[in-house]
């Protein structure tokens, strides 16, 4: 941040992706941490969505996106083309709750978030990660409608355009899904 200059961290991030934005190539390599953070989840996830769509079809720069918005992994899932989905593995001993970072990069998105299994290393009691554990799965199945939602908007919007080959991505995504 620079709060003497009366600058959040969010705004110096916005000013940095910015300059990134305007002098991009296509041989320039941008490496973004968690772009978002810092206002609400709809408008970060929606700035994070906006810039990664900038970066990959307009500028077509190589991009390391890290990013907690299961909503825009889920969104670009059928860009398979251009974007790959990658995360940093974890073990989870189910039956004391354990985690292990495997501090190993995996293909594909991350299978389930492990706030729940931090939260219990931070030591935060037991009634607290219950509780968070059931709003989360509320929260879970109000994205994944949303989700579904958007999805079946993008197939919509590819067969009044025509697009089959963005209509075969698609509908494979959704064949995909859970």
């Amino acid at each position: 941040d620079a709060i003497l200059e009366g600058k959040s961290t969010f705004l110096v991030e916005l000013e940095e992706c910015s300059i990134m934005l305007k002098h991009a190539t296509k041989k320039s390599l941008c490496i973004l941490d968690e772009l978002g953070r810092g206002t609400s989840t709809y408008d970060g996830t929606a700035i994070a969505h906006s810039v990664l769509e900038q970066f990959a079809n307009t500028i077509g720069c190589r991009c390391l996106f890290a990013t907690h918005y299961h909503l825009l992994v889920d969104e670009f899932a059928h860009h398979s083309d251009i974007i790959a989905p990658y995360h940093m593995s974890a073990k989870i001993c189910e039956e004391t709750k354990d985690v292990t970072f495997l501090y190993k990069f995996t293909k594909g998105s991350c299978p389930k978030s492990h706030g729940m299994h931090v939260a219990r290393l931070a030591g935060l009691e037991t009634s607290v990660v219950d509780l968070s554990t059931e709003k989360a799965k509320e929260m879970e199945l109000d994205s994944q409608k949303f989700s579904d939602r958007v999805l079946f908007r993008r197939i919509l919007a590819a067969q009044q355009k025509g697009d089959e080959t963005l209509l075969k991505k698609l509908f494979l995504s959704f064949k995909q899904k859970p």
